[in-house]
């Protein structure tokens, strides 16, 4: 079924679902147009589509190479940045806060390593929180490995020691509803599932175009370096 007139961003999935599609147009009409919603801090979307107001950005020190954790709840002040319907004049300025309480917690001034964020990734995963990644900004087409620069991705799972091979996967979707990547391990194409035939029979992995795709998760860190997450169970959302 093919959808009438232009969309922004979103994209239906080949199966005819055209929810998103709706939902796109019904927040251009709440945050006032379709210019209002080109762009915009991820984590708004996430706060106006699910109501929580729990959300996080974790972004890479670059001294350090470590992620720090971020959110709108300022300590000085004891509030929250103000929420406006419109990303393009939503506040900008996070703050260094306390890591989420599911995956381990911690001290605004703590930082995790790679490893460390993917299992925290997996724990948030488990709980059906909303994950989200930034990619980087490139030098090249060769480094970006067909991955759009500055662009949100959706995290749809995390995948640690698959089928006791030892490899993490992380399960991506580009919104846009097509373009994959390129020259990974576990691309359509790739080696990875002729190597580890045991990791695509527990995966059952299906490439039909819609932008879904997988990354090592040496090549997730290195390709993207913003996580965004939602502390809403979606669960909740789903009928008995």
């Amino acid at each position: 079924m093919q959808f009438p007139g232009h969309l922004l961003g979103a994209r239906p999935s080949i199966d005819g679902e055209l929810w998103v599609s709706y939902l796109e147009k019904a927040l251009a009409i709440h945050c006032g147009g379709w210019d209002e919603i080109d762009g915009g801090p991820t984590t708004h979307a996430l706060a106006l589509m699910t109501g929580c107001k729990r959300q996080f950005i974790f972004m890479r020190n670059e001294e350090t190479h470590k992620y720090q954790c971020f959110g709108k709840y300022n300590e000085k002040t004891k509030e929250c940045t103000k929420q406006y319907n419109s990303p393009q004049t939503a506040s900008e300025m996070n703050f260094r806060v306390p890591w989420p309480r599911v995956g381990g917690g911690g001290h605004p001034n703590q930082e995790f390593d790679d490893n460390k964020m993917f299992q925290r990734m997996c724990s948030w995963n488990d709980y059906n929180y909303v994950l989200c990644a930034g990619s980087k900004e490139f030098q090249d087409e060769a480094a970006a490995s067909g991955i759009v620069q500055n662009h949100a991705y959706t995290v749809i799972g995390c995948h640690a020691d698959v089928a006791d091979t030892g490899i993490d996967l992380i399960k991506m979707r580009n919104p846009w509803g097509a373009g994959q990547v390129e020259n990974a391990d576990f691309e359509e194409d790739g080696p990875g599932w002729k190597l580890f035939p045991e990791i695509k029979a527990e995966l059952k992995p299906m490439f039909v175009g819609d932008g879904i795709f997988y990354l090592t998760k040496e090549e997730f860190f290195e390709l993207f370096d913003h996580i965004y997450l939602s502390c809403s169970d979606m669960t909740v959302f789903k009928e008995d």
